[in-house]
This record gives C-alpha cells, sequence and structure tokens, in this order.
C-alpha cells in the first residue's frame, strides 16, 4: 500500500442541499481523507431555513433558523479539517424552482477552481426522494459532466451516496436502480466518533440527533456509494479508488 506522500493528493469535493446533508452522507469518510493529507470541501445549496426548530431545551425562530444551521456547518468542517464551506444561498425547499442552468454553471465554475477528483452528491432519488436533493443531483450531474470534460489526463468520480436494500425498505426510501448497486462500502470504525460527533453539532435538527443515536447503537457501521455512469466507463481502474479502498476495512461491494 502506497505511504500518504507516495499518494497523489485528492480533492474531494461534496455537493449538497442542507447544512448536515454532507455529514449524513460522508461525515465519517471525509476525516480519513484528511488524515490522509487529501482536501475536502463542501458545497451546500440552501441554509436550511425550513427546518426544525432546534431539539432538547434548544429552541431556535424561523428568522434565527438559516444562521444557526450555517454556524452549526462552518463548526464542523472547521472541527474534521475541511476548507470553509461554499454556500449558494438559495431558499429551502425551492431549489427544483431555480432555473437549472444558472445552478450548473454556479457548480461548474466551482469545480473548475476546485479542480475535485471525487465529486459526491445525491443519486437520482436524493436518498429520501426530497425535491431538492434530486434538483440537487441533476444540476451537479450537468456541473460534472462539463466539468470531466475538460479534464486532460484525469478522470474525476461521481459518488452517489446510498444505503443497502434493507434499510431502504425499512424507511419505505425508492432508490434509483443506480443507487442500488452499491460500489464501495467505506468503514466507519476509525472515525465513527467524529461521524456522531457532528451530527450531533447540529442541535437544530432532529434527523442529525436521531441518525447520531442510531449510529451509536450500530455495531459495525459504513457509509455506502455507487459509482454514477457519468464518471468514466474504466473507473474500478482509477487509482483514487484504489485509494478509498484502502481506507480501513473498506471494500468492493460490486
Amino acid at each position: 500500500m502506497l505511504s500518504t506522500d507516495q499518494r497523489s493528493k485528492y480533492v474531494w469535493l461534496g455537493i449538497f442541499s442542507h447544512p448536515d446533508d454532507e455529514t449524513s452522507a460522508s461525515g465519517g469518510t471525509m476525516p480519513q481523507l484528511i488524515k490522509d493529507g487529501h482536501v475536502v470541501q463542501v458545497v451546500t445549496a440552501t441554509r436550511g431555513e425550513l427546518g426544525t426548530l432546534g431539539t432538547g431545551d434548544t429552541k431556535i425562530s424561523r428568522n434565527e433558523l438559516p444562521y444557526v444551521r450555517e454556524a452549526e456547518l462552518r463548526r464542523n468542517m472547521e472541527l474534521i479539517g475541511a476548507l470553509p464551506p461554499i454556500i449558494l444561498g438559495y431558499k429551502d425547499q425551492d431549489l427544483n424552482k431555480e432555473d437549472p442552468e444558472i445552478v450548473s454553471t454556479k457548480l461548474f465554475a466551482i469545480m473548475s477552481d476546485i479542480n475535485p477528483d471525487i465529486v459526491v452528491s445525491f443519486g437520482p432519488s436524493g436518498i429520501s426522494g426530497h425535491a431538492d436533493h434530486i434538483a440537487t443531483h441533476q444540476c451537479t450531474v450537468k456541473a460534472f459532466s462539463q466539468y470531466k470534460n475538460t479534464q486532460t489526463g484525469k478522470s474525476p468520480l461521481l459518488l452517489y451516496p446510498t444505503i443497502p436494500s434493507d434499510i431502504a425498505h425499512q424507511y419505505n426510501l425508492a432508490l434509483s436502480a443506480e443507487e442500488k448497486a452499491i460500489d464501495i462500502a467505506i468503514s466507519l470504525k476509525a472515525t465513527l466518533h467524529l461521524k456522531i460527533k457532528t451530527l450531533l453539532n447540529y442541535e437544530s435538527q432532529e434527523d442529525a440527533q436521531e441518525f447520531a443515536n442510531r449510529l451509536k447503537q450500530t455495531p459495525d457501521p459504513f457509509e455506502y456509494f455507487a459509482i454514477s455512469s457519468h464518471s468514466t466507463d474504466d473507473w474500478a481502474e482509477l487509482d483514487v479508488i484504489s485509494y478509498l479502498l484502502s481506507i480501513g476495512e473498506s471494500h468492493r461491494v460490486f
């Protein structure tokens, strides 16, 4: 296995809809890349201003919520050592009403500036079917396809966070066929404590608290990813795939 200083420095760019999406999807994988000297940054389309108004004894007004959620996101990215997040500032639950050409153009500009090796965003179902998630997927795919075509000597990956079919069935989630084909499972044994901590740091959000508590009861946690069909056809041969499979006890599922 290559040592950290023998590997290329990879750039991981997460593109999600709301603060906490990035942590739910990849809050255990991102710290592992950062520990190995790679670069992680997150784009968040909205500030999640229509989310829940606090948990436990924490009560937040609707006007305060977008600022609270942005602060939670920034605190978590600082905690794991990621670059500061890029916040697009679209209205929560209205992302599907935005012009996808404009949104995808912004995302393409960000990709061109950051030059990611790995782009991570929602798959076609958005996991939960949330309209913002699906719009994020559609705009990311459009931007990624354009970005990939500008690359020479480099084949960037597009990953979709996903979950095993039994869990999807348990929560009545209708995953797309592409998301059902799990390709990579990243072991969280080394970073589960960080994922739980960063989820709990989203004190404004009930879903994040519930997910953290479920993870505490999970004996062998993984984060799962599907390789988008918009990636190169020979993605299995890429060095970055070998790297992802080298993390902890991670493995190829396909």
